[in-house]
């Protein structure tokens, strides 16, 4: 597998990753960590063993929440609410700066070749493809450093036992579980449900009349559906595909799910009209079997574990980082 190849797939299967990258910097041009503005042009809310966490860039993150709270009415939040989502959201950040300066300096000689291998190819993701070289370098890199550190630590493809596994799915194979179905086709003398007793009869004659046909060999049942059927299915021969017990009207099911496969049926009587019938498979209720499911609910419980495992690996950092609060409360303030 090329480097390229490893980093997409590796993109598409931790979205965490991309969370974290907008974390370190939502919503603001992805500029290199090095250059930052001017003090006058940005507020520091905190510092993380040196380096700033500008307020703009939790605001992102504290209008969401707010966005919440518009939609069960709340118009303006009081400022101690307000403060503790910016507090909140400064944690959030605080974590993740953390982790990608802990990812920086653990970075691997390979990261750049990924880098450089993953700039020759055309944008993969639509947010890439809205920025610049130099933009688009910069989110590269941070993606292919982060997933680098976690990598190395262990965090990215944590061993889940097969017992773990086997447990959610007895938990959730009732989601997995399908109806009964019969794979059928069939031919419609249509009339309307009201329709007099000469039409209804005259129908029934044609649909005898078609029927002798089949079975003598005169017509196959695709033929006579596509001349014969007015159903929108008569251009495949009649064909209705799979379909589950109670979808079709309970005469029809009455019909399908009592004939043998490649059994004609007598003609049966719906709103719809009267019909011909025949089923080529039939396929009993069940559940998708352990085997078929396994490696997908192991994919769900690893991306599960890996989350929770980068989530302690970050407040581990974050507990032994040198953080400086500068976020001001502005309750404090209307004290004094």
């Amino acid at each position: 597998m090329s480097r390229t190849i490893w980093y997409f797939k590796a993109a598409g299967l931790f979205s965490l990753i991309g969370m974290l990258l907008t974390l370190i910097a939502p919503g603001a041009p992805l500029a290199a960590e090095e250059q930052e503005p001017s003090s006058d042009e940005r507020t520091v809310a905190a510092r993380v063993n040196g380096q700033p966490v500008y307020l703009d860039q939790i605001e992102p993150i504290v209008q969401e929440k707010l966005g919440t709270y518009s939609k069960f009415g709340v118009r303006q939040v009081p400022d101690d609410l307000l403060y503790q989502l910016r507090l909140n959201a400064l944690e959030q950040v605080i974590a993740s700066k953390a982790l990608y300066q802990e990812a920086l300096a653990a970075r691997s000689e390979g990261v750049q070749e990924i880098v450089e291998d993953a700039m020759q190819a055309a944008p993969q993701t639509h947010s890439e493809a809205g920025l610049n070289d130099e933009q688009r370098r910069t989110r590269i890199e941070r993606q292919a450093s982060l997933q680098d550190y976690l990598k190395k630590q262990g965090l990215l493809d944590p061993e889940i036992a097969e017992a773990q596994i086997r447990a959610l799915y007895e938990k959730s194979k009732k989601d997995f579980a399908y109806p009964e179905t019969v794979k059928a086709a069939h031919i419609l003398i249509e009339f309307a449900e009201t329709a007099e007793p000469e039409i209804v009869e005259n129908a029934r004659e044609q649909i005898e009349a078609i029927r002798e046909g089949i079975l003598s060999g005169e017509l196959s049942f695709a033929e006579a559906a596509q001349e014969y059927s007015a159903c929108a299915s008569a251009p495949a021969g009649g064909d209705l595909g799979s379909i589950p017990r109670g979808f079709m009207p309970a005469e029809f099911d009455a019909v399908a799910f009592q004939i043998e496969p490649g059994e004609l049926s007598e003609p049966l009587r719906t709103r719809h009209g009267w019909h011909l019938l025949r089923v080529e498979q039939k396929q009993p209720a069940g559940t998708t079997p352990f085997d078929q499911m396994k490696e997908f609910f192991g994919k769900h419980l690893k991306q599960q574990r890996s989350k929770e495992l980068i989530a302690d690996h970050m407040r581990m950092l974050r507990e032994k980082a040198d953080v400086e609060i500068l976020l001001e409360n502005p309750t404090e303030e209307n004290t004094h």
